[in-house]
């Protein structure tokens, strides 16, 4: 599921970019304001966690972030700041993404942390938003569902079913039923994929990594 997490990653950013009407919904979900088309379109997603974030954005490179994912810069390096922030003292907008099948073990315990100052955004493998939502509510927690923990369907369906279309074929890379090499293969044309399982990979020791040419 982190693999799977650093593939949310990438195919977010690539949506923002191909599409500026997604662009300007996450921003603003980022910035936790109604964002202008105008403004929007004057910032970019990045993943600061992944490769082609390193190649292109060195500076802005931070995979060991423990608070965002995804970010927005303009063409001059600085970033989109929460509404209503100062630029000397603002809280840089960003986004949390996680993927899960199991997401009341796993989602439930970072909301209940107040873990992030971001939103953060859920991709969930088995549908159960609402049963993590309503146990935090539960706990006595106020998460605000769209605004605190969103569910990716609600703004971009296509990369919630795109990132669920790889979780098989991933699955039978690490059980064993696909080879590295046959992986290759049926990865192939897959960039975001590629982009995401690079970015996953760095966190390995170096003598876990095999390059397939």
């Amino acid at each position: 599921m982190r693999l799977l997490g650093k593939v949310a990653e990438a195919v977010i950013v690539r949506n923002c970019t191909d599409n500026t009407q997604l662009n300007r919904a996450w921003l603003s979900k980022a910035r936790k304001n109604r964002t202008t088309q105008r403004f929007a379109d004057s910032f970019k997603a990045i993943g600061i966690g992944l490769h082609s974030t390193k190649r292109r954005y060195p500076r802005k490179y931070s995979p060991s972030d423990p608070q965002r994912d995804v970010i927005w810069i303009n063409d001059g390096g600085e970033c989109a700041l929460v509404a209503g922030s100062q630029a000397t003292a603002g809280t840089i907008a960003g986004l949390q993404i996680k993927v899960s099948g199991n997401g009341l073990n796993y989602i439930r315990k970072s909301l209940a942390d107040l873990r992030y100052e971001v939103p953060l955004v859920y991709f969930p493998m088995n549908n159960d938003f609402e049963k993590v939502l309503d146990r935090v509510n539960k706990m006595g927690l106020v998460v605000e569902p769209g605004l605190d923990f969103i569910n990716v369907r609600e703004i971009d369906e296509d990369a919630f079913f795109e990132v669920r279309e790889y979780y098989p074929l991933l699955l039978s890379l690490f059980t064993g039923r696909l080879t590295g090499d046959d992986f290759v293969r049926e990865a192939s044309g897959m960039k975001t994929l590629r982009n995401g399982i690079l970015a996953a990979t760095m966190f390995l020791p170096k003598s876990d990594i095999r390059i397939i040419h």
